[in-house]
C-alpha cells in the first residue's frame, strides 16, 4: 500500500514528538480517514520555509465547532533538512499517496539506508514501532487472540511483515503468546475468511493444538478492523507453503 504525502505549508521549525494540524478538505478526511495511525510524509510547500519533504508523523483527522476538516500528525520526527520534491509538488495544500519508490528515496536520504525496510533501526520509525506495539497489548488486554488466555509472553506480531509490502498499523498486527507468535510467522497456522483460526496439525504439537480458542475464531478485544489485505496476503503464504510441501 502506498504511503500518504500531507502537502501543506507548515511554516515553522517542528519538534521531535511534537503535533500539528493542518486544514484539509471534507474529500481528504473522507478518502483517507480509514488509514488513521499510519506513518505519512509531511511536506512543505513554501514559500516562506524551503519546500520539500520535511517529517514523519501519525495521521489522524478531526474537524472543529465550525464542521472545518483538519488533518492531524502526531508525534512528528522530524527530518534533518529537507529532501527537495522529486516532481512538481501540488500548487495548493493537499493529501496525497506517494509512489513507493519515492517514500524509499526519502527514508535512505534521511538515514543513510538504501532499503527504507532496513531503515526499522532509524530511531523515528523505531519509536513508532514501539507505541503501536504497545498500543496493541493495551487494545487486547494482554490476552493472547490465538488462545483466548491472558499471557505474560505475549508479542504484537505482524499479520503481513513491513519488509513484505505491510504497514505499521494496528491493524496489521495481532496480540499472542510467544509459541502462537512464531508459528504464525512461519504461517504454521493462518486466519480464515470468516476470523476461523486454521492450524496446520502437521506443523503444531499436539499441546498447542489444544490451546486454539475453543469457539475456533480469533479472539479481538479491539474494535478496530483487521487489515482484511494484509489477512488475504497471509492465508495465500499458508496454502502456498503447505501446497508446496511433499
Amino acid at each position: 500500500m502506498s504511503k500518504l504525502v500531507v502537502y501543506t505549508q507548515v511554516g515553522e521549525i517542528l519538534e521531535l514528538g511534537s503535533s500539528r494540524a493542518f486544514p484539509c478538505t471534507l474529500d481528504d478526511e473522507v478518502n483517507f480517514s480509514h488509514r488513521l495511525g499510519e506513518l505519512a510524509i509531511l511536506a512543505e510547500l513554501g514559500p516562506s520555509f524551503m519546500a520539500g519533504y520535511i517529517a514523519l508523523g501519525e495521521i489522524d483527522f478531526f474537524s472543529n465547532e465550525g464542521g472545518e476538516s483538519y488533518v492531524h500528525l502526531k508525534n512528528i520526527s522530524p527530518f534533518a533538512e529537507p529532501i527537495p520534491f522529486r516532481d512538481q509538488a501540488p500548487a495548493a495544500p493537499r493529501i496525497d499517496q506517494i509512489p513507493d519508490d519515492v517514500y524509499e528515496e526519502i527514508i535512505s536520504k534521511v538515514t543513510g539506508i538504501k532499503n527504507a525496510q532496513d531503515a526499522l533501526g532509524a530511531s523515528f520509525i523505531s519509536e513508532t514501532l514501539g507505541r503501536v506495539l504497545a498500543q496493541v497489548k493495551r487494545d487486547q488486554r494482554g490476552v493472547c487472540s490465538f488462545s483466548g488466555i491472558a499471557t505474560d509472553n505475549g508479542v504484537a506480531t505482524f499479520i503481513r511483515p513491513m519488509q513484505d509490502g505491510g504497514t505499521l498499523h494496528v491493524n496489521n498486527l495481532l496480540f499472542l503468546d510467544s509459541e502462537a507468535s512464531e508459528l504464525f510467522k512461519t504461517f504454521d497456522w493462518t486466519i480464515g475468511p470468516n476470523l476461523q483460526i486454521v492450524v496446520d496439525l502437521f506443523a503444531a504439537t499436539p499441546d498447542f493444538a489444544a490451546t486454539v480458542n475453543p469457539k475456533g475464531k480469533l479472539l479481538l478485544k479491539s474494535l478496530a478492523a483487521l487489515d482484511q489485505d494484509a489477512v488475504a496476503w497471509h492465508r495465500q503464504q499458508f496454502i502456498a507453503k503447505h501446497l508446496s510441501a511433499p
